[in-house]
């Protein structure tokens, strides 16, 4: 993130996030329920690694005392 210490690597998006257990999967490739999957490094350090979902934010949010990650929506092409 420009003008942080912060690195975010962005993993898997599912645009349909369906988990069931521990398999997780997309039941369709519409936007129904977009998640996708991030690590957030302070300097070297690991301070989040989790899914983040558009429609419900408040489920495993991202914790800062000074920043918000969000995953806005998903759009399908």
């Amino acid at each position: 993130m420009p003008g942080s210490n912060l690195k975010i690597t962005v993993g898997e998006f599912l645009p349909d996030f369906k988990m069931e257990g521990l398999n997780i999967t997309s039941l369709s490739n519409d936007p129904n329920n977009p998640a996708v999957n991030v690590k957030v490094f302070e300097g070297d350090k690991e301070v989040f690694k989790g899914w983040l979902y558009s429609k419900f934010p408040a489920i495993h949010p991202f914790e800062h005392p000074t920043y918000a990650l969000l995953l806005k929506d998903g759009v399908k092409k």
